[in-house]
């Protein structure tokens, strides 16, 4: 049928005389009735048929369209299109013409800049090169004309051009949430979209450094997009946030940004609470004093908000730096604390144990044999030790055996015998598991044969002379290790308490009383380091009791300073120190020493009467500490 309605008698000359409408309807005809493919095959100028001045619905039946439509984004513009003929395509030139204000006019038909190639002999390749079009999605509309192997002309559809080529300009108003608000959580962004030729269709962002290519950030994608509702943030701190636009031409520009300085600060980690001690130290993590405890916590990044604890699984508390922790009765407390910081991060709870034995352990001895009467056994003797402790538990109980003969203290682990005849002595005493070491506790005993009575025959009666009850004779208990050549043996101490040998005015070592290693900081410990023993008073001879002492402090001026105590069965009967110290913390140190005695007959005790002296350094603030030692005690005149 198009060979019957081929024009063959129309040229192309022909054709462009006429006029518009007529070339149309011949066009029309022949796109009508032939069939006849245009594809726009151009990848930067892709086109979108329009037909303003012909059938569409008869066009398009024979039309097939190549990609998608897309934007053209620099210029000048190249155009390139497909288009195929079953009949055949002459070799003849083709034509184009173009309009920039949506085919309110157009150019003349003219083959300009116009490359092409037929191949197969039923398909060409039409391109056109350095068209001036104008940044617009609708205005620039392109047409091609092309002749048959029968010589009729063949005009292809109306092509709409889309050219932008001009980058977005930077997102207005643009904010993020939460701003400059500590957070573990995500941002947004929001913005409002500056005009467009083709519509804004991304943005890129990047956090903190300058975007130095085009597409150096994380790009979303949207039509029309205004907001980024998750911005992740992975590394603690202050960042800044960068944004620019992309259009839907694909157009963008790193330059045309917008920015927000230190806008997003993100702290994704917990904080750190350490727990700090004070108290006397003892062993498996014991302490033989009050425990004070303080927190410190810590946060790197955004602060700490509270800090918390709990003891002994009672209610949770607010800690402050001001808050006074400590623990003053024995046993094993639970310390739980954790912090939060300003970021709404929460530590992991930790628990500490805080444990504190401040009781000596006691121990008792049992002996097992065939007793004459009380001390007085007429077969080897069995020794048992019993050991009374209620908080750390026993760590290990030391005895000896007549200690005259020089053996020195043993494990305790079972009972054990002591044989032979004469008076035997066992020392023993014992250990906690907080390192608290009772003082010596000694039994006596003696093992013989019972004495035998004979009968007493009487040849001659004579009145018995009346037997005078005896008076008892009693030894008095004397001072034992007065001169602390036997380290603390049978002295009971009561804190920091060792034997010295850097001052003596008896023998080579003296006692001494307290810690010398001073404190500035306000961490010294309260209260007193001293001794103390049992003994009688002499029955005769001399009842003045006496010692040799020295004192050292580097107590403050301002406050009254620390002091050595007597005590008398656990009354203070005399302090001896400063009202004021000579000189403050790290200063020159003050030093006392003489000799401390008094007549015991003078404050209302009985010779052979049981006393018990005590000698203390007492400590009266943390600040800076005093020391002091002990020496010679002794009856007789200082």
């Amino acid at each position: 049928m198009c060979d019957v309605l081929r024009l063959s008698s129309v040229s192309h000359c022909q054709l462009l005389g006429q006029p518009r409408w007529r070339v149309a309807a011949v066009v029309l005809l022949l796109a009508g009735l032939c069939a006849v493919t245009f594809i726009l095959v151009n990848s930067t100028a892709l086109a979108v048929p329009v037909l303003p001045y012909q059938n569409g619905n008869l066009l398009s039946n024979d039309v097939t369209w190549g990609p998608p439509p897309g934007w053209i984004t620099s210029i000048p513009v190249t155009v390139s299109v497909q288009v195929t003929d079953s009949i055949g395509i002459t070799d003849s030139s083709p034509l184009y013409r173009y309009s920039v204000d949506a085919g309110v006019t157009f150019t003349e038909w003219t083959s300009a800049n116009l490359t092409y190639t037929i191949q197969p002999s039923t398909t060409a390749y039409i391109t056109v090169a350095n068209l001036t079009l104008v940044e617009s999605g609708t205005s620039n509309i392109i047409t091609f004309l092309i002749t048959d192997t029968s010589g009729s002309p063949i005009m292809s559809t109306d092509y709409v051009v889309k050219v932008d080529t001009v980058a977005p300009s930077p997102p207005q108003f643009l904010s993020v949430s939460p701003y400059q608000q500590w957070t573990n959580g995500t941002f947004s962004m929001s913005w409002a979209n500056p005009l467009d030729t083709s519509g804004i269709g991304g943005v890129y962002y990047k956090l903190d450094t300058v975007p130095t290519t085009n597409t150096d950030g994380t790009l979303v994608t949207g039509q029309n997009i205004t907001s980024v509702p998750t911005i992740p943030v992975t590394r603690d701190g202050k960042h800044h946030i960068f944004a620019w636009l992309q259009d839907n031409a694909g157009n963008v520009n790193s330059g045309s940004k917008n920015a927000i300085p230190d806008a997003l600060l993100y702290d994704g980690t917990p904080p750190t609470t350490t727990v700090h001690l004070t108290g006397t130290l003892g062993t498996n993590g014991w302490y033989r004093s009050t425990v004070t405890v303080t927190l410190s916590p810590i946060d790197a990044t955004s602060e700490v908000s509270d800090t918390l604890y709990q003891l002994d699984n009672g209610d949770w508390q607010r800690y402050y730096t001001t808050t006074l922790l400590s623990f003053t009765d024995d046993g094993v407390h639970m310390l739980s604390y954790y912090s939060v910081d300003v970021a709404s991060n929460r530590e992991i709870t930790e628990t500490t144990p805080v444990k504190v034995d401040t009781v000596l352990p006691s121990t008792g001895v049992t002996l097992t044999g065939t007793k004459i009467r009380e001390g007085w056994y007429s077969s080897a003797v069995t020794v048992t030790f019993s050991v009374t402790e209620t908080t750390s538990g026993v760590d290990h109980t030391l005895y000896r055996v007549d200690s005259s003969s020089g053996l020195t203290y043993t494990v305790y682990t079972v009972p054990f015998t002591v044989s032979g005849n004469g008076d035997h002595t066992v020392d023993c005493y014992s250990v906690d598991r907080a390192g608290n070491e009772e003082g010596v506790v000694s039994i006596t005993f003696k093992i013989g044969p019972a004495r035998v009575y004979l009968p007493l025959v009487l040849r001659n009666y004579y009145p018995p002379t009346p037997t005078p009850t005896p008076t008892p004779i009693t030894t008095p208990r004397p001072i034992q290790n007065p001169s602390f050549e036997d380290g603390l043996n049978y002295w009971q101490t009561v804190g920091v308490v060792v034997p010295s040998s850097e001052w003596q005015t008896h023998g080579q070592y003296s006692a001494r009383l307290g810690d010398p290693n001073y404190r500035c900081d306000g961490g010294g410990i309260v209260g007193k380091n001293g001794i103390n023993q049992t003994f009688d008073v002499p029955t005769i001879g001399a009842t003045i009791l006496a010692f040799d002492y020295k004192i050292v402090t580097q107590d403050s001026l301002l406050e009254n300073g620390d002091y050595l105590q007597i005590e008398i069965n656990g009354s203070p009967v005399q302090t001896i120190g400063w009202q004021q110290a000579a000189s403050g913390c790290l200063g020159q140190p003050n030093i006392i020493t003489g000799t401390y005695s008094v007549d015991l007959l003078g404050l209302g005790h009985q010779r052979g009467a049981g006393i018990k002296l005590g000698v203390f350094i007492v400590i009266v603030d943390q600040y800076y500490n005093t020391y002091g030692y002990i020496d010679s005690v002794r009856w007789g005149a200082p």
